[in-house]
């Protein structure tokens, strides 16, 4: 999602984005039931999504030193 986003006198751009994972609850309980395949691959997951987050930050901190 992206919204406008007012710093100072200057209208940015807010980048917002996430990912989620989410236990499944069993029907007859609130008990949630983690399957196996989920707790293994959630570090992973974390891992993968954080990537893209740190590849944009580094692109645009570059950007911003050369415009200045």
């Amino acid at each position: 999602m992206v919204a406008p986003k007012t710093v100072g006198n200057a209208v940015t751009t807010q980048l917002l984005f996430g990912t989620a994972g989410v236990p499944v609850k069993k029907r007859k309980t609130v008990e949630e039931v983690v399957p196996l395949a989920f707790r293994v691959l959630i570090g992973f997951h974390r891992s993968y999504a954080q990537a893209p987050l740190r590849s944009a930050v580094k692109k645009l901190h570059q950007e911003w030193v050369r415009s200045e």
